[in-house]
């Protein structure tokens, strides 16, 4: 099972009138929440302007043919298994 979240991250926000927001997904490992980065030459952020922007690559990514469950912010993905016949 593959465990996924979306957050908020709001910058400057002491500053009523320039604050910024972006997205960001995260996996859940063994050792906790990671971010998930792009990784070339060297790991960079992958963030988005919306929360659907976000979910649309979360699901184009690291989704298949299976099933996901979501509460709140926390997407649990379970892949289908096929038996042989």
């Amino acid at each position: 099972m593959r465990t996924l979240r979306i957050l908020k991250l709001i910058h400057n926000v002491g500053s009523a009138t320039s604050n910024t927001s972006e997205y960001i997904i995260e996996q859940k490992t063994f050792w906790g929440w990671r971010e998930v980065k792009r990784t070339e030459l060297s790991s960079t952020r992958i963030s988005f302007k919306t929360y659907e922007e976000a979910e649309s690559y979360m699901f184009d990514k690291y989704t298949g043919h299976g099933m996901m469950t979501v509460s709140g912010n926390v997407y649990y993905y379970e892949p289908y298994t096929y038996l042989p016949m």
